[in-house]
């Protein structure tokens, strides 16, 4: 039974590699499931015992994106709080500059299916609702994140921690936009634009007297 998992869980991997590839060349709306079989090297019996539709694939790839993603968020975030010193906002911020850089699309092709999800959302009604349950429940996951993060360095949000999350997601999406037009993005004025951000978005937990 572990066997037949174990090989259900690869085919599902391969099938959604492929349909990363396929999706960043040709676009969501014209790739077809053939043409994913084809490039995954299985049949279309294998595909739909596995994914019923196309959209649930897509589903899927966003599904692996937000594991990816929390996972990221949980070592950069543990590595920023395990400290018995005084955390200044350049260490905060250097600190969400990695975090901001490492949660990037690692190369072009996942960059490119990141663009086509967002397109094909704003295309698909069915799928926008899905996306949108998916990524509201990364957000609400990271803003809790965030909130242990800046508790264990004496800091506290004057916003809601789900709007603090929302906010750096469009710094994220700006970022990825970025990187993907020009293939770069320069970290020094990533640090610039996060440190009054920052400054403006958290208060000492304990504020010294005067």
């Amino acid at each position: 039974m572990t066997q037949i998992s174990e090989r259900r869980a690869q085919t599902r991997e391969k099938l959604a590699d492929a349909a990363t590839e396929v999706f960043a060349e040709r676009g969501i709306l014209a790739a077809t499931v053939e043409e994913i079989c084809e490039s995954a090297g299985f049949t279309r019996g294998a595909f739909y015992s596995n994914f019923g539709s196309k959209d649930d694939l897509v589903i899927a790839l966003v599904e692996r994106w937000k594991r990816v993603n929390l996972d990221h968020t949980i070592e950069i975030l543990g590595l920023l709080a395990e400290t018995d010193a005084e955390v200044s906002f350049d260490r905060l911020t250097d600190g969400v500059a990695d975090l901001m850089l490492r949660l990037q699309p690692p190369t072009r092709t996942d960059a490119l299916l990141q663009a086509e999800i967002e397109l094909y959302a704003a295309r698909s009604p069915r799928f926008a609702q899905q996306h949108r349950v998916l990524l509201d429940g990364l957000l609400r996951s990271v803003a809790e994140l965030m909130r242990k993060a800046v508790l264990s360095v004496d800091f506290v949000w004057v916003i809601e921690e789900t709007e603090a999350a929302e906010l750096f997601f469009m710094l994220h999406t700006y970022i990825a936009s970025e990187l993907l037009l020009t293939g770069s993005f320069d970290r020094a004025k990533l640090v610039r634009i996060l440190k009054p951000l920052l400054q403006s978005l958290l208060l000492p937990r304990h504020p010294q007297e005067d």
